[in-house]
């Protein structure tokens, strides 16, 4: 028996949200551009500021702000 039941969990404070999905073991995010997926992590957008390249998708460019901070 597999539960297929998804939920979507608060975090404290309002710091954004656990997708739990058991049973699960990827997900599909094919419908979002590389940009627009970078752009998802809001952790990251005081770093992006110190990246090299203004398009920076945060994974091989040199001079990354993000990547540095991690």
């Amino acid at each position: 028996h597999t539960t297929r039941e998804a939920q979507l969990l608060p975090l404290p404070e309002g710091n954004g949200y656990i997708f739990d999905t058991p049973g699960f073991t990827q997900l599909d995010l094919d419908f979002l551009s590389p940009r627009d997926l970078a752009d998802c992590f809001i952790e990251f957008a005081k770093y992006k500021t110190e990246c090299h390249f203004l398009g920076c998708l945060h994974q091989q460019e040199p001079a990354c702000g993000v990547k540095a901070a991690v």
